[in-house]
């Protein structure tokens, strides 16, 4: 089992994965990022709770929005490079990462 941590300023979210294999791409409505698994833009992650919403944006920013729509951390990844040819990926190895034609890891 692969454990990942990922701390944002003032949240702390766990990726963890349960299953030997990962499905390639997650759902709007997942709560988790396992190892493996990418967010494309416009693709996002919820709280367990529903009060954070964690998105790879079409600009190509990654933010946490909390429950009343304000952004509480953001990545500041938006640039003229186009966005959708972005993935937001999970990886044991480097952690959390924003690959394209520049490669950005937390």
């Amino acid at each position: 089992m692969c454990r990942v941590i990922m701390e944002l300023p003032l949240k702390k979210f766990s990726f963890q994965n349960t299953s030997a294999c990962c499905p390639p791409a997650v759902a709007a409505t997942r709560t988790r990022l396992n190892p493996g698994e990418t967010l494309h833009p416009g693709d996002s992650l919820i709280s367990s709770n529903g009060r954070y919403k964690f998105i790879l944006q079409e600009d190509g920013n990654v933010v946490l929005y909390n429950n009343h729509n304000k952004a509480t951390w953001a990545s500041n990844t938006n640039t003229a490079y186009p966005a959708r040819r972005r993935k937001l990926v999970m990886q044991v190895s480097r952690g959390l990462g924003l690959i394209g034609r520049v490669e950005w890891w937390w």
